[in-house]
């Protein structure tokens, strides 16, 4: 009876693995319990925040692992790169490629891209796209991101604000004429209805990525990629973008 019973049980996971292929569902036999560590950037992600607007990041994620159980905690960017390199936690909610990260993490499949360019208040000047254009100007930017550094490389004055929403505030009142940022980040903090002008100056790929000290990265990445391009193809990405009224130029 028992051996029965046994028979049966594979049968059905067995059945239940092939319904999965075939149909591009996820396998309930790989299923995993994955932890990643996320670091506060709204809109990507959004820490506190009820499910299903957690940020589009996490939105993504969850959805490209629904077969899995997917804890997020939230860390400082510092803090959640180590615990991720570690092995700790099993990867990165996001992170931007770095030729020495290779060595830690597996990246996924582009997964989005967090353009960095110049907002400017509506007026006919127009807004310059390069960055070198900026020499001896005193731009916007928020303190602990690089874009501090890339503004004295361009031979720019950075004039620092502590935050996000400081920033747009300090770019309205007229602190500075331009304000450099990451294009979906600004215009949350600027509310739907602003009308800020911007220009972007670099794009800015990035990717899941998953920790090589947690289990088994290149085959999570894998699985990762296919789940995200068929959700891809079928819409689901651009849907889960829209809510936020992420993307566009």
């Amino acid at each position: 009876m028992q051996a029965k019973q046994w028979g049966r049980g594979a049968t059905c996971l067995l059945a239940a693995a092939i319904l999965a292929v075939s149909t591009g569902l996820p396998d309930p036999a790989a299923a995993e319990n994955l932890r990643f560590a996320c670091n506060p950037f709204p809109p990507h992600k959004i820490e506190g925040a009820a499910a299903g607007r957690e940020g589009f990041d996490i939105d993504i994620l969850r959805a490209v692992l629904a077969g899995d159980s997917v804890e997020i905690v939230f860390y400082p960017w510092r803090r959640a790169l180590a615990l991720a390199e570690a092995g700790t936690v099993d990867g990165l909610c996001s992170c931007s490629h770095m030729p020495e990260r290779e060595q830690a993490f597996v990246f996924s499949t582009e997964i989005g891209n967090a353009s960095v360019g110049l907002f400017a208040l509506p007026d006919d000047r127009p807004l310059p796209s390069d960055g070198h254009a900026l020499q001896g100007q005193t731009i916007g930017a928020v303190a602990g991101y690089n874009l501090t550094s890339e503004l004295r490389e361009f031979g720019a004055i950075p004039a620092e604000a502590p935050d996000d929403a400081t920033a747009v505030a300090m770019l309205k009142a007229g602190r500075f004429a331009y304000l450099y940022g990451y294009r979906d980040t600004v215009r949350w903090f600027a509310g739907t209805q602003d009308n800020l002008r911007y220009t972007e100056l670099r794009p800015n790929p990035y990717y899941t990525c998953f920790s090589r000290k947690a289990g088994d990265a290149t085959a999570r990445a894998a699985r990762f990629d296919a789940a995200f391009r068929r959700l891809e193809q079928d819409g689901t990405i651009a849907a889960i973008r829209a809510r936020y009224g992420a993307g566009g130029s």
